[in-house]
């Protein structure tokens, strides 16, 4: 779901003593404590470490990454969603400006999800999605723009009431389209964002 960077750069940091990278590393460790092991509590702190580290350290080339894996990956676990908002649109900032593309769109499109998710009106989620469509779009990162698509035309769904509510179909996204493609290439991120939309609007319709 969310890229990490694996146990190595955690081992060499316990072994040789911080740089700029392990805070890297421990937001990569507190997303498999809270995802994989369910240690919230330790992966909530190795987190808050991460980022005090990135504070220290003032790596803005790794600032994107770092922000946008507490976010996306700890945070929610223990505070409400609502707090990832803003730092997730400040990770894709800085994604773009030290050309971190790959954790731009990916702050961008966990921006769109979370947003969706905490309750926003949706007309005015639906607009700001489609900005961020073409953004994501112009970045050419075709993973994270799936998720932005998905959650979008749910979001035209619920606004519009179509013959067809519980079919992602529309000017966003086209799951007869898409959902061959999801398959074939295995993207189980995707496919997993297409069946909870449409699980959560068959239960409303």
């Amino acid at each position: 779901m969310v890229p990490n960077p694996g146990p190595p750069l955690l081992t060499l940091t316990i072994r040789h003593g911080n740089a700029a990278e392990s805070a890297y590393a421990y937001a990569g460790y507190g997303f498999v404590l809270c995802g994989a092991l369910g240690d919230i509590d330790a992966g909530y702190r190795f987190g808050h470490l991460a980022l005090k580290l990135l504070e220290k350290t003032n790596a803005k080339i790794l600032k994107a990454r770092i922000i946008f894996v507490f976010n996306a990956a700890i945070r929610h676990w223990k505070e409400h969603v609502k707090e990832t908002l803003n730092p997730l649109l400040e990770a894709y900032q800085s994604g773009i400006k030290t050309g971190d593309i790959e954790y731009a769109a990916h702050s961008a499109g966990y921006y769109s999800v979370y947003s969706y998710c905490s309750g926003r009106n949706l007309v005015g989620l639906a607009q700001e999605l489609a900005s961020y469509s073409e953004a994501i779009g112009r970045l050419k990162q075709e993973t994270s723009l799936q998720w932005n698509r998905i959650y979008r035309q749910a979001a035209l769904n619920l606004i519009r009431h179509t013959e067809k509510p519980c079919i992602l179909d529309g000017e966003a996204y086209s799951e007869e389209e898409m959902l061959p493609q999801h398959l074939r290439a295995r993207d189980r991120n995707a496919l997993y964002h297409l069946y909870l939309n449409k699980l959560i609007l068959c239960y409303l319709f």
